[in-house]
């Protein structure tokens, strides 16, 4: 839950999104992880907080979810190219 809103989160193609868990409907979106190529890792969550990652040269960031006027608003505390999922050789 973020303040009082049930929602799903996950990392899809255009970046990480939330919906209401109640109806579907969309309530943010982060797009600094998404890769052009390929998106499969799990967004970890923590209160506010939530952090994803890509590989293919992308990286990784932490967003806080902020109730806004409007909805949410999703506030990037840092973003890095050196934290990013890999791949097996």
């Amino acid at each position: 839950m973020i303040g009082a809103s049930k929602q799903y989160v996950n990392l899809t193609k255009q970046g990480v999104i939330g919906v209401a868990a109640k109806d579907g409907k969309f309530l943010w979106r982060y797009d600094a992880p998404a890769s052009k190529v390929a998106n499969v890792a799990t967004c970890l969550w923590l209160g506010q907080t939530i952090f994803a990652a890509s590989g293919y040269n992308t990286g990784g960031g932490l967003v806080r979810i902020e109730p806004s006027a409007d909805g949410f608003t999703p506030k990037e505390l840092y973003f890095t190219k050196k934290c990013r999922t890999t791949t097996a050789a």
